[in-house]
């Protein structure tokens, strides 16, 4: 009996060291499987309200810079500077139905208004203290630049991801067009967001060009 035993012990430990390389295996292939997940979620987490963007950047004079020819031709986008990406989508009645905004901001008169959609991400810079339409300028090719309505629509609210609405007068006082018919472009400029003196965002005209 203790014979049987005593053969029985060197055959249990060699079926356990052929078992080892199966159990590195499978905890590696659940370490690998967790690291991707995880990488997913952050990825999926840097673009939480913002519209898909895409095309080649555009330097401003500023440092910062504009995207023409995007997916959606209405949307601009900066690098990121300052570590706070800012985009911004030109409203249009297409644009709020497709986002199914209508019932949201349903008082916005594009007729009477401009209205940008603004979308700020970031990881690491609190984004709650910016008064946004404060800091937002439309600047014709002139370079005159005209102050945003008041008020700052809420779309989405958080430390790191915001977006809202911001809007500016088609007309200044004396019922004149703040842009030109024959103007070829007009640029949203926001000021002052991380330390960046400037983001310029142009759309060249007529839209959709």
């Amino acid at each position: 009996m203790d014979s049987k035993q005593n053969n029985e012990i060197p055959e249990n430990k060699e079926r356990m060291r052929k078992l080892i390389p199966y159990v590195v295996l499978l905890v590696g292939l659940f370490l690998f499987t967790w690291a991707l997940l995880s990488l997913n979620s952050r990825r999926n987490s840097e673009v939480v309200n913002s519209p898909s963007i895409s095309g080649n950047p555009e330097n401003s004079s500023s440092g910062s810079t504009s995207s023409q020819g995007s997916s959606d031709s209405y949307t601009r986008v900066d690098q990121g500077e300052g570590n706070v990406e800012v985009s911004t989508t030109y409203i249009t009645p297409n644009y709020l139905e497709a986002q199914g905004l209508v019932n949201v901001v349903g008082d916005l008169k594009l007729e009477e208004e401009f209205a940008f959609a603004v979308y700020l991400n970031t990881h690491s810079v609190n984004l709650t203290g910016y008064q946004v339409d404060k800091l937002s300028y439309l600047r014709d090719e002139q370079g005159q630049e005209y102050s945003a309505l008041p008020g700052w629509i809420s779309l989405n609210e958080s430390d790191h991801h915001r977006s809202g609405i911001i809007r500016f007068a088609r007309f200044d006082n004396s019922g004149n067009a703040v842009v030109k018919p024959e103007a070829k472009f007009f640029e949203l400029v926001i000021k002052d967001i991380a330390g960046i003196g400037e983001r310029r965002f142009r759309w060249e005209l007529p839209l959709g060009s």
